[in-house]
């Protein structure tokens, strides 16, 4: 059994008031850099600035799928597929707004989650100043300003509500969700493009077409799950493992869903779903049927991840339960992170997770990331700062690209990033169809395939 360290930030308090500390100091030093949180235009007059390579790192997804309960405004969308820029081909100056989380007072009356959010939000703007430090000489014309939001809907109004708020060309931001779904009607009333590197929720927007979901959502990883499992197992073959049938309802009903339009109704109802309490009880006598009987390989779509013991209970029930047929096991990026992974039954079950990461890092490029952020800001990176240069550089490339015209080519798929693969898709809204796409707004689906192998996950691709 393998112990690996964990990346997660802990959850003693003192360990979060100290990382907090950390983040103020680093603050300090983004603010006083650039001596104010508004970027001057790029690409005039300026000294020569020696920039480094594009970096890179092995980023862990920091992935957090959570079931909304509200209920979405559904307004009658436009049958838009493709939304018309609003910027002259005159404008030769790219505005860009930047809304994160910033706040550093109050530390001590703080929660846990608002530290966190405080942590990452100032790594991820300390990525995207080292972003665009390595565009500084390649004649874009960007302003950017930077905005506190301190998780207030009272300090989003005021943000929204500043002069040249509404004639920006792109927003990145902001962190919570409430604020999202307030920042994207503006966003929409103004034609201005939002990026927003961490929401997942699929039920923000039904209709906003200049809304950019840069994280796949639980729903896309689904969606390649089934379509890969269809394309190599018959239905009889496929198990959905459940732990709890009121909580797993969403998860069942996208799996349930995009199988019925691979496999067609009737042969998806061959798909069996199978009840794991704590006990492993159910799934020695679900699998003692004629499936057990069968010498075809059985496949099992695990929709779990936020209890890692449960997870390993599960696999080795599963082990302990296949008799002699061949087994794969479909999981979720998150398993990656896990601390502590069994190599034999990870190897036996043939696990294999959906990943939204690159799986061709250039090491050199990371190499060159650490040093350029060290050497900036005497600090490691962490995960979330590389997220911020990747999100950064898309954003560059995508407006170097197409210029004006970049609002109508957001299914752009960027390839200078360094850990993060973006290829925003068109997500079809309530009134639309394949024939007929009606944007509701874009999401990344840009998934790969790990697989574990020996030691470690891999590409799928690289195993012989």
């Amino acid at each position: 059994m393998i112990s690996a360290p964990s990346r997660r930030l802990q959850s003693n308090g003192s360990n979060q008031r100290q990382i907090a500390f950390v983040s103020i100091l680093l603050l300090q030093f983004l603010l006083s850099a650039c001596h104010s949180v508004s970027y001057p235009i790029q690409g005039e007059k300026k000294a020569p600035v020696k920039t480094a390579p594009n970096p890179k790192l092995p980023k862990v997804d920091t992935i957090q799928w959570t079931e909304r309960k509200m209920d979405p405004q559904k307004s009658k969308a436009s049958p838009l597929v493709r939304q018309v820029s609003k910027k002259s081909p005159t404008d030769p100056i790219f505005r860009i707004g930047i809304l994160l989380p910033l706040s550093t007072t109050n530390l001590e009356d703080a929660d846990e989650e608002l530290l966190n959010n405080n942590q990452r939000a100032i790594q991820f703007y300390a990525g995207v100043k080292i972003a665009l430090d390595s565009f500084k000489n390649s004649g874009a014309k960007l302003k950017v300003d930077v905005y506190d939001t301190q998780e207030s809907d009272a300090a989003i109004a005021k943000i929204l509500d500043k002069p040249g708020m509404k004639n920006l060309d792109m927003l990145i931001g902001p962190y919570v969700s409430e604020n999202v779904q307030t920042v994207g009607k503006f966003a929409k009333e103004n034609r201005i493009v939002l990026l927003s590197p961490w929401n997942t929720s699929p039920d923000l927007f039904t209709d906003n077409p200049y809304f950019i979901q840069m994280k796949a959502g639980l729903k896309a990883h689904c969606e390649v799950i089934c379509t890969d499992i269809a394309s190599k197992y018959k239905a009889t073959q496929v198990n959905i493992i459940v732990r709890n049938p009121q909580k797993d309802k969403s998860k069942l009903d996208y799996l349930h869903e995009n199988f019925q339009k691979l496999y067609g109704v009737k042969d998806a109802a061959k798909i069996k779903e199978v009840f794991v309490g704590e006990t492993g009880e159910s799934i020695r006598s679900a699998l003692n049927s004629e499936r057990m009987n069968s010498t075809d390989a059985m496949v099992f779509v695990v929709p779990h991840w936020s209890t890692e013991t449960y997870v390993l209970f599960l696999l080795r029930t599963l082990n302990g339960a296949r008799k002699q047929n061949p087994t794969v096991v479909y999981g979720f990026p998150q398993w990656k992170n896990f601390n502590t992974i069994d190599p034999d039954l990870f190897d036996k079950l043939q696990v294999q997770i959906t990943n939204s990461n690159r799986t061709d890092q250039d090491p050199q490029n990371l190499l060159a990331f650490k040093r350029a952020f060290y050497q900036k800001y005497s600090a490691v990176p962490t995960d979330e700062s590389i997220y911020g240069f990747d999100v950064m550089r898309y954003c560059m490339e995508l407006i170097q690209k197409h210029k004006y015209q970049f609002p109508e080519h957001l299914d752009y798929i960027s390839s200078a990033t360094l850990d993060n693969v973006f290829g925003p898709r068109i997500v079809i809204g309530p009134n639309g169809t394949a024939k007929s796409p009606e944007t509701a707004y874009y999401e990344n689906h840009q998934i790969n395939w790990l697989q574990f192998h020996k030691k470690n996950f891999v590409p799928r691709d690289s195993i012989e």
